[in-house]
């Protein structure tokens, strides 16, 4: 469902299918409590995780870099937003996934910047994507990043070269 006008414009939002939240989703959870600025939490660099992103999707180094920072903002919604489940795009899972692979730089950047670790709870792709994780995720982005989302926040795009 693409909504062109409104609350949610630019973006793409799935098929609003129900489902019990229980079942269905990428569930996030935080531990610890200190988050860092949006500026310091954006600021962070990691060459290899973008490297990974390019190799593992077969895209150039500046797209790698642009799903990395969308990767980013949701990490920083997750960490600050930690009473709402949040659920990634599919590109944004995909650089989650790149991001976790280096466990180390993983579980540091998530313990200095937000504070404490986000977990990751696969969903199958059999269930639905639940409704109001969507809408609280995107809520969350554009109260926290009011500029235009990428197309990496698409939630209808499907995955060709993975």
């Amino acid at each position: 469902m693409s909504v062109a006008n409104g609350k949610y414009k630019g973006i793409r939002l799935p098929k609003m299918l129900t489902c019990e939240r229980s079942n269905c989703g990428n569930k996030v959870a935080v531990t610890g409590t200190s988050l860092k600025s949006r500026e310091e939490f954006m600021g962070y660099q990691n060459h290899e995780v973008v490297a990974r992103i390019s190799e593992d999707i077969k895209c150039s180094l500046e797209e790698a870099q642009c799903i990395f920072e969308d990767t980013k903002r949701f990490l920083y919604l997750c960490a600050k937003h930690r009473d709402s489940v949040m659920f990634p795009t599919p590109m944004i899972d995909v650089g989650w996934h790149a991001f976790i692979l280096f466990t180390k730089e993983y579980a540091e950047f998530c313990e200095m910047y937000s504070g404490g670790f986000i977990h990751h709870w696969p969903s199958r792709k059999d269930k639905p994507s639940d409704p109001e994780s969507v809408i609280s995720t995107i809520d969350a982005l554009q109260e926290d990043f009011p500029e235009s989302p990428s197309v990496n926040w698409d939630y209808e795009y499907q995955l060709v070269n993975a």
